[in-house]
């Protein structure tokens, strides 16, 4: 056991033990740090992903509110257009009655000429 022992045999045991424990971290490391990454990145994409979807989400309610906002301003116009139309009538009725009035005020009054 004492030529064993030596200096030189307790040096090459811990050198083969460093370039063990070396070699293993050598090719753990990149995996490790490649597991990181990955992690970082499916983070990021559940971020995006719930981003978007919030983003996607509020839109579609921007469009829902604008849609029935266009559908009550559409109902006011179409009765503001009807009560408008309603008017236009009763005054041109209410124009054409002055109108046979006149002609027939003017029919009365001047005198008719004989060819």
């Amino acid at each position: 056991m004492q030529n064993f022992l030596t200096a030189e045999n307790i040096i090459a045991g811990i050198a083969i033990i460093s370039v063990v424990f070396n070699a293993f971290l050598f090719l753990t490391r990149p995996q490790i740090s490649s597991e990181k990454k990955d992690a970082l990145l499916a983070q990021k994409v559940e971020f995006e992903s719930q981003s978007n979807r919030n983003a996607f989400q509020e839109m579609g309610k921007r469009i829902d509110d604008s849609y029935l906002t266009a559908k009550n301003d559409l109902s006011h116009v179409d009765a503001k257009v009807e009560v408008l139309i309603n008017t236009v009538n009763n005054n041109h009725l209410d124009i054409s009655v002055r109108m046979e009035k006149l002609e027939t005020m003017m029919d009365e009054r001047l005198p008719k000429k004989i060819i």
